[in-house]
């Protein structure tokens, strides 16, 4: 089996031919997007818009901002809250409020963030709270017991991102605290009881204050690094799209599996080039130099693509040049003589392209997305 160069970035609006195993009798094309961090939206709205393809580079980031803006709002929690990075992030933005509660009540320093500043003024003014008592919940709770005593060793005890255990153990160590607070020493229990339920009842006020700070930063950073591993981003942007969305890997050139089958299941379809930092649209050479980039359930290399990717144990019956490149389960006890339809260092017979030859189509504008993603260099 020969071996491959890996696929590099190009240029913006560059076409350039290269080889893929599963082009068959087709030529691959790959188009350059613009080099920002959401790369992957600007190669999808290459194949599928044709109001982003007439603009120029500002107004596609824009494009691609304002797209991005008004998916995030369909996008649900729970793929957040089952990610590596969601309880800390929230645990630091409790950490970051509460301090700047300490701040401003015990302190009296007003110099604060006026995001900080807000929500603190939101906190204090909202019901069965006010300055006096919360200020009297931080001279019991000093700011080191809550933030070490309370919160990290909570912290410390939870696993698989569980929220609800974190807030339990929480609960769990504000009663601790309260219980063994010399100040509280003399208090009767109901008196303790009711302590611990204001310090609970304010905790949990901040814990959802931040847990929406945390999704809305997480959301608004999500890019490039993040699409692969965010299968519900990912749905929710193919499902706008009513586009199918396929991944081709640079150092292979061979699609593989991102989103379930049942995701897939839509009648037009997109291929994207997933490069190591960053992503391209990808299409297929026709003659008269025009790509097209959008395709149907019957093309041949979308038929290629998803036998690939979601019916492995079939290939050797409908592509078994294709088998060799499978991996070890599929093939282990076939025999088959490896072959290639066009060698990847030869020119495409009709074309006479190389690989690795060139265009700018920065100024093609003919696209319907509707009915031919096919336009002139």
């Amino acid at each position: 089996m020969e071996e491959l160069k890996e696929l590099k970035e190009i240029a913006c609006n560059k076409c350039v031919v290269f080889y893929s195993p599963v082009e068959g009798e087709d030529v691959c094309v790959r188009t350059g997007t613009i080099s920002d961090s959401q790369k992957f939206l600007h190669s999808i709205f290459h194949a599928y818009s044709s109001e982003y393809v007439g603009l120029g580079e500002i107004k596609r980031a824009k494009f691609v901002q304002k797209f991005k803006k008004n998916i995030l709002k369909q996008i649900d929690t729970n793929a957040w809250e089952n990610s590596n990075d969601c309880i800390i992030t929230i645990k630091n933005t409790i950490n970051e409020i509460f301090k700047s509660f300490y701040e401003y009540i015990i302190n009296k320093n007003l110099d604060l963030e006026k995001s900080h500043l807000k929500i603190l003024n939101d906190i204090l003014h909202s019901p069965n709270n006010s300055t006096k008592k919360i200020k009297i919940i931080m001279k019991i709770i000093s700011y080191n017991d809550m933030c070490y005593e309370i919160i990290e060793k909570a912290y410390e005890k939870i696993y698989d991102n569980d929220l609800d255990l974190f807030c339990k153990e929480v609960y769990n160590n504000i009663l601790n605290c309260v219980t063994k607070s010399p100040l509280l020493k003399k208090s009767n229990i109901e008196k303790k009881r009711k302590f611990v339920f204001e310090v609970q009842t304010l905790f949990k006020h901040i814990f959802d204050i931040a847990f929406t700070i945390s999704f809305e930063k997480y959301m608004n950073n999500l890019n490039d690094n993040d699409i692969e591993n965010n299968k519900n981003y990912l749905d929710v942007i193919s499902s706008n799209i009513k586009r199918n969305i396929y991944f081709i890997n640079c150092k292979t050139r061979l699609p593989y599996k991102v989103l379930k089958r049942e995701q897939m299941n839509y009648n037009k379809s997109i291929i994207v080039l997933s490069l190591e930092n960053g992503y391209e649209s990808t299409g297929i050479l026709l003659q008269g130099n025009k790509i097209k980039r959008e395709f149907t359930s019957e093309d041949k290399i979308i038929k290629t693509i998803d036998n690939f990717v979601y019916e492995p144990e079939s290939i050797k019956k409908n592509y078994p040049e294709l088998l060799q490149f499978l991996d070890k389960k599929y093939r282990r006890n076939i025999s088959f003589s490896p072959s290639y339809k066009r060698s990847p260092e030869k020119s495409p017979e009709g074309f006479g392209i190389i690989e690795n030859s060139d265009y700018d189509d920065s100024s093609s504008t003919d696209y319907n997305s509707e009915s031919s993603s096919d336009y002139d260099f």
